[in-house]
């Protein structure tokens, strides 16, 4: 329930992020997860977007970039959806 809304077919990435939490606010929200209660916190936010590039305004404050449970880079990073690239069956 990381990102409640979030739908395979509505051409849009979900992106959640968190500024400003303590390591204490950290394990909370990690416990609300599972209920999608960690969005309620105004220092989480979830936009959408059909492009996503996130960057540290410095190259040396790269931030390691996790998609789906795994680490799959470093800032900068660009994520843009690619409608029609994956096929599944049902």
């Amino acid at each position: 329930m990381f990102s409640p809304e979030a739908r395979l077919d509505d051409g849009l990435l979900d992106v959640v992020t968190a500024s400003g939490l303590s390591r204490a606010n950290v394990v909370t929200e990690l416990s609300r997860i599972h209920t999608g209660g960690h969005l309620n916190n105004p220092k989480v936010s979830l936009m959408q977007g059909r492009k996503v590039r996130i960057e540290t305004l410095l190259l040396k404050d790269g931030m390691l970039i996790e998609a789906d449970g795994n680490v799959r880079g470093v800032t900068p990073v660009e994520f843009q959806v690619m409608p029609g690239a994956l096929r599944f069956l049902t």
